[in-house]
């Protein structure tokens, strides 16, 4: 019995994380622009040029920006890019579900649908918390440009 208390005892030790879920979180990514029809005002304004495919691209970067705002509860403020410039804006109170995930919830929208349904906002950090993945449902779309999405794995700045 000793061998068993003592086995469950140190799993649940291994299992603890002991990160702060505050902090910046950035992701990198090249988006197209669609608006470029030759290679010199592509680069002229600083876009990288892709010849097969005769679109112009250039850096974005997803942040995810998280701070404590009272016992429990945080302020996310997170802004995404898709193509051609397309952007999600969110800010909203989350909570923690878990040692590992943030869920905010906010006003939304399904547009096919006509109706307001509430927007998720979940963000789920590594086991180390060196990165932050975060997924939202589909009435979230409302804070978000044509071609964006809330949806991005971000690292720690």
């Amino acid at each position: 019995m000793r061998v068993i208390t003592l086995l469950i005892l140190l799993l649940s030790v291994g299992t603890a994380h002991s990160f702060e879920m505050t902090g910046k979180f950035a992701y990198e990514h090249d988006i197209a622009m669609m608006g470029y029809f030759q290679e010199a005002d592509c680069l002229v304004d600083g876009g990288k040029w892709e010849a097969e495919m005769e679109f112009c691209f250039f850096t974005a970067t997803d942040e995810i920006t998280i701070t404590n705002k009272e016992e429990g509860k945080f302020q996310v403020e997170a802004m995404t890019w898709g193509h051609n410039a397309h952007s999600c804006t969110f800010e909203g109170e989350a909570t923690a579900e878990s040692d590992v995930v943030l869920k905010a919830v906010a006003e939304g929208y399904l547009f096919g649908e006509d109706r307001e349904e509430d927007c998720v906002v979940t963000i789920t950090f590594s086991e180390e918390g060196k990165k932050a993945t975060m997924e939202s449902t589909q009435s979230c779309q409302t804070y978000c440009g044509m071609r964006a999405w809330l949806y991005t794995e971000a690292t720690r700045l």
